[in-house]
């Protein structure tokens, strides 16, 4: 792909963004010390990654210096938004990967469950999911839930209810031993 470079939006005649995600600084008069001027060469900036890998950049305008993603840049410039989506896909999941061919713009839900979203997500935060055993009440295995909560819908009580089965103790501080029937606890790997 032949690297076309426009104009920033907000930043023309200062910078340009290329649709291949590298973002560059035009040649232009600055204010040095004072009251005198010198000529700022134009270059291809030096993105830095934030806390979630994406890319970003530093640009200033009349003194003010604002942080901008990278791929957000690249979008709003080279791809059309018919549906006006504010939310930015990375094809190949790879944050630092700006090229346009690898952006399309999309809905929250489309993006959280793109491509292995799910698994990473579930991996890193677990959403709160804990896999819970399901008892009879001599103690005899029966079945595993992912979750109290998908439990708690398979046998009609309280995902609370069967935290505290699991957990052995209710809010009350009592100890409690079953729900629903049955003993729970957590799942043994």
């Amino acid at each position: 792909m032949k690297e076309e470079w426009r104009a920033v939006p907000g930043y023309e005649g200062l910078y340009e963004v290329s649709n291949m995600g590298r973002v560059r600084s035009l040649d232009r008069i600055v204010r040095a010390s004072g009251v005198s001027k010198r000529r700022a060469f134009g270059r291809v900036l030096r993105p830095c990654a934030n806390k979630l890998k994406y890319q970003q950049i530093a640009l200033s305008k009349k003194g003010k210096t604002k942080s901008l993603l990278i791929h957000r840049i690249v979008a709003s410039v080279f791809i059309p938004n018919p549906n006006g989506y504010n939310i930015i896909n990375h094809k190949d999941e790879n944050p630092s990967n700006n090229c346009v061919d690898n952006l399309e713009w999309c809905t929250q839900m489309y993006n959280v469950h793109y491509g292995t979203g799910m698994e990473r997500s579930n991996a890193k935060y677990n959403h709160g999911r804990i896999a819970v055993d399901k008892l009879d009440l001599e103690g005899n295995y029966i079945c595993t839930y992912p979750s109290a909560t998908d439990a708690a819908l398979d046998v009609g009580v309280t995902k609370q209810s069967i935290m505290s089965c699991v957990k052995g103790k209710g809010s009350n501080g009592r100890r409690v031993t079953k729900s629903a029937g049955y003993k729970w606890r957590y799942h043994l790997v």
